[in-house]
């Protein structure tokens, strides 16, 4: 085993396992200048600002051009291969063909077969013409090799460049300039950076563009471009302290939607442009610019950061304490409940923003009091207003204000996720996990040897978002297989499979919010117990409704082996009431007329109830 090299005078091939590569070659003979090579790879900062665009006869003369040179280069070279087998017959390369799959059947595309489909792949083999030494015997490749897994992982959508050649290279490479001017022009709005000489003693932190396209069924496609700063090379205690940066959880987004559909409340949605370069940095940080954003008299010079560029491990958390204050000092109050939360409530005139980043949302009941807001923000910050929600972090919110509801759903990130995965063309299934759970137990408890080519851990990622945002029926099937993330098998990627195939045929469930349901805050709770793919470790199952619609839920495993169904049961209610006492204190703070009454709290199990009303001490609870 080796490296087959071969000789190009001779055509003699031999095996060595000693080599050393010499790439130099192969680099083109022609030499340019510094400032040809300047030329060729990044254009000039006033290029970017003002990027001319060919016209469609200069782009096919200039295509035909390049494709007629690059035929006159081309040369075909003769071996002698006679030559090469008289002289060393044992260093035959033995033709073979790698197997590929027959069939792009979603059901058996990731490396593990499904019952349907062990007949449909096959092995094609070719025979050699003289046979090898037992040596020199070739193996096959594994049966799914890295062009499947390419194949598997690959992204829906291929418009997106990664670096900053590509972009220019690229058929859009006039709107990438426009997208990196107008980052530019925002950095230097911002006072972002100052252009200096790098001081004696600083190491500087490299750059780079980050390019997405944006699209929505309403509104023509957009390019962002993004400098983000490798905030991977920071060091900790000299570039940044501390980097927890908070969003608001989801229930507490759900109850405010729920609150909007009962008090009838408006909802408007904005978006603050460059958000992160409003933090001020309190570190003495240093970038090197991207070589497109500098001037041929700049070459050496680093920036002097002042804001926090993105990329940055403190970039969020800087930011979170700009608008903080910014809606402190209009007189907002944070939850303590939710710190992402700010409210104010006067003689009946409500206004609440919920922060997720740079996403502002606003609930009011008076317009004059939200346009005040909304001025206010725009004086800090450059924002742009959006409306009416529709869209927010890949929930899909609908409205029929006259009958007053509201509904979530994930239906167009579902799609996503399905065509990404393969499965937008399967067979629906009418519940998203089999009755029966054995299969999923491994044949022993040590961590068995996995397939990495399969996207397993990459599946239950989305269907873990899918199931926190709008999916709780989703949400023990997902949970439930998330423990096998290192350790997964062919059953647990068909029982992942069919998740994906109950959403197919679900994909259009909404949670809905209706202002004809009660506004009292009720909870359930559940549990089974010993569950033998936890070890007999027992799943406490909760749920808590607001104004008709779930707004809070969870499948969690419990932290201690429950002895009886009791224990179980009685443990499910306590971390139940958890999540109970804190939706309590986030209501009390936002509308305190909502919570004047207890809240009832569900459970089918008559032991767990005696023992949570009365101070009962039997054999079997003694120790709970």
């Amino acid at each position: 085993k080796g490296y087959r090299l071969v000789d190009p005078k001779t055509g003699k091939i031999t095996i060595s396992r000693d080599v050393v590569f010499n790439e130099l070659p192969l680099k083109p003979t022609e030499s340019f200048s510094a400032e040809d090579k300047q030329q060729n790879s990044t254009p000039q900062l006033s290029e970017l600002r003002s990027p001319k665009k060919l016209s469609l006869k200069e782009e096919t003369e200039s295509t035909t051009s390049e494709l007629e040179e690059g035929e006159s280069d081309m040369e075909l070279t003769d071996v002698d291969t006679q030559e090469s087998n008289s002289s060393d017959e044992e260093s035959q390369v033995l033709p073979h063909e790698v197997p590929l799959p027959l069939s792009d059947d979603e059901d058996s595309f990731h490396g593990f077969e499904d019952e349907d489909s062990k007949n449909v792949i096959t092995d094609t083999k070719r025979k050699a013409e003289s046979s090898p030494s037992p040596r020199q015997r070739i193996r096959k490749p594994k049966q799914w090799p890295d062009f499947i897994t390419y194949y598997a992982h690959e992204e829906v959508s291929q418009g997106e460049p990664s670096t900053l050649n590509q972009a220019l290279s690229s058929d859009e490479a006039e709107f990438w300039k426009l997208a990196m001017a107008d980052e530019f022009a925002s950095l230097k709005k911002n006072n972002t950076f100052t252009l200096m000489d790098l001081p004696e003693g600083k190491k500087p932190l490299s750059t780079r563009w980050v390019y997405r396209l944006k699209s929505n069924a309403d509104q023509p496609q957009t390019f962002k471009a993004r400098l983000v700063v490798r905030g991977c090379a920071q060091t900790a205690g000299q570039d940044y302290q501390e980097t927890f940066s908070p969003v608001v959880r989801y229930a507490s987004l759900r109850y405010l939607l729920s609150l909007a559909a009962g008090r009838d409340l408006d909802i408007d949605h904005l978006d603050v442009k460059t958000a992160y370069l409003y933090g001020d940095l309190k570190e003495e940080i240093y970038v090197t610019p991207p070589p497109n954003l500098v001037e041929p008299s700049e070459n050496g010079k680093v920036w002097k950061l002042h804001k926090a560029v993105y990329g940055l491990k403190q970039a969020g958390r800087v930011w979170n304490e700009k608008i903080s204050s910014v809606l402190h000092g209009l007189g907002l109050k944070s939850s303590k409940a939710d710190p992402c939360i700010f409210y104010r409530n006067e003689n009946g005139k409500i206004i609440i923003v919920a922060l997720w980043v740079d996403d502002v949302i606003l609930f009011s009941n008076d317009q004059n009091l939200k346009q005040s807001v909304k001025q206010h923000l725009q004086k800090h910050f450059e924002m742009k207003d959006l409306g009416e929600i529709r869209k927010c972090l890949g929930m899909n919110i609908t409205r029929s204000r006259e009958d007053g509801k509201l509904f979530i759903d994930q239906s167009d990130y579902i799609s996503r996720v399905l065509q990404k995965f393969r499965m937008d063309s399967c067979k629906p299934s009418a519940t998203p996990m089999e009755v029966d759970t054995k299969a999923l137990v491994n044949g022993n408890n040590q961590k068995q040897p996995y397939d990495a080519s399969i996207p397993y851990q990459e599946a239950i990622g989305c269907l873990l978002y899918i199931s926190q945002i709008s999916r709780p029926d989703i949400c023990y099937a997902v949970n439930m297989l998330s423990r096998f993330n290192t350790c997964y098998q062919p059953q647990h990627w068909q029982a992942v499979k069919r998740i994906m195939r109950y959403l197919k045929g679900t994909v259009d469930n909404k949670l809905s919010y209706s202002k004809k349901s009660s506004s009292d805050v009720v909870a359930y709770s559940d549990s089974d117990w010993g569950n033998l793919i936890n070890g007999r470790y027992s799943i406490s199952g909760s749920c808590i409704k607001m104004f008709g619609g779930l707004i809070s839920w969870a499948s969690k495993r419990q932290r201690t082996i429950a002895l009886s169904t009791v224990e179980a049961e009685y443990m499910a209610l306590s971390f139940n009431v958890q999540e109970v006492l804190w939706l309590r204190s986030l209501i009390r703070e936002i509308n305190p007329k909502s919570v004047h009454n207890s809240t009832k709290v569900w459970c089918d199990n008559m032991g767990a109830v005696h023992i949570s009303k009365n101070d009962v001490i039997s054999q079997k609870s003694k120790h709970i």
